[in-house]
């Protein structure tokens, strides 16, 4: 085994192993690996993990894969079941498309018993079908799950979040979400940042509903509120009909400003300085935060890797728990006409 963890990926898609296929990848190595956006190259560059298969139905994608990284990928669960052992594999990785996540999820449980699953977001088409999938794995031996929303895990994100919990900008105003592409599929990711840094939401109003993009998605504008924070509240703004892709969170706290850049190449602070006419103005230099985001997958993989070695004691970023809570927040505007009640909080999982 030579001190790695083993890995199994199941889907080999864009995030799993297309969105750099074609880049320069050092293995065992990431500090000198241009950019990292796939869960395969996480593994492969990474010192404590060694990928042992993939699998995914379809044969571009598979033969893609063995070029790429010299080793077997299986066309179904069960042939890779046949291979392997039950605890061949210490971490699962599954990034199969959203709608066949729930059936994935109970095959791999069924024939595999790894420590650690890291699962795409959305979990499920529906909050409903990610409370089964939460069921299935708590009645299995799964110790460590992580949901890959890649924000969380990026040190900058995780630096600013202890910088707002510090107060040091003072209690939290008002904000916007500018996305597009969907509310589950896109709008859901800046959302779940925006949860991260001022704390759980409730939707108090669903302003309007737009196209719908496929069967469990769709375009919303909201306006969120913090459960803890009542004054608070969150613009969220979809691009309708339009098809742009954006993600852009703009937080305005008592004594400043953070902004989620598009792009997210950077997080951008603001401190207020008081001008001549008695009020407060954004200072004209901010604190500029380089995110490092090229290397985004590295970062949600290696977070998973030290939380199953106990190697530290900061936790998962994304927990199933905290992802299931995003997608409860927006399930409750998909009601027609919905008014939600405003009770939502934080749950347990059964």
């Amino acid at each position: 085994m030579n001190g790695k963890l083993s890995v199994l990926l199941v889907g080999l898609g864009n995030i799993g192993c297309k969105y750099d296929l074609h880049e320069s990848l050092i293995e065992n190595n990431h500090e000198i690996t241009s950019s990292i956006r796939t869960h395969a190259s996480a593994v492969f560059t990474h010192r404590n993990t060694e990928l042992k298969a993939a699998v995914d139905p379809s044969v571009e994608a598979r033969s893609d894969f063995e070029k790429k990284y010299l080793l077997k990928a299986y066309c179904h669960i069960e042939e890779c079941a046949k291979a392997f052992g039950q605890k061949d594999f210490d971490l699962i990785i599954i990034c199969v498309p959203t709608e066949y996540q729930l059936k994935t999820i109970k095959e791999i449980l069924d024939r595999f018993e790894p420590k650690g699953l890291l699962l795409e977001k959305p979990i499920g088409i529906s909050f409903a079908e990610s409370r089964r999938i939460s069921n299935i794995i708590n009645k299995s031996n799964v110790k460590h799950v992580g949901v890959n929303y890649i924000r969380r895990y990026l040190p900058a994100v995780i630096q600013t979040k202890e910088f707002i919990s510090k107060m040091k900008l003072g209690k939290f105003i008002n904000g916007t979400i500018k996305y597009g592409k969907g509310i589950r599929t896109n709008g859901s990711h800046f959302v779940n940042l925006a949860e991260y840094w001022v704390g759980s939401l409730k939707c108090m109003i669903k302003i309007k509903n737009d196209n719908c993009l496929i069967d469990y998605d769709e375009e919303r504008t909201l306006l969120l509120m913090p459960i803890d924070n009542p004054m608070g509240h969150i613009l969220v703004q979809s691009f309708g009909s339009l098809p742009i892709k954006a993600g852009i969170v703009d937080l305005w706290f008592e004594n400043g400003r953070i902004v989620w850049e598009e792009g997210g190449e950077t997080i951008t602070i603001w401190d207020y300085e008081l001008k001549e006419d008695g009020y407060y103005a954004l200072k004209l230099k901010p604190k500029i935060i380089e995110t490092d985001i090229s290397h985004y997958q590295y970062y949600v993989l290696d977070t998973i890797i030290n939380e199953i070695l106990e190697k530290t004691s900061q936790g998962i970023s994304c927990t199933l728990e905290e992802a299931m809570s995003t997608m409860h927040l927006i399930d409750e505007t998909s009601a027609p006409n919905s008014q939600p009640s405003g009770m939502r909080g934080r749950f347990k999982i059964n």
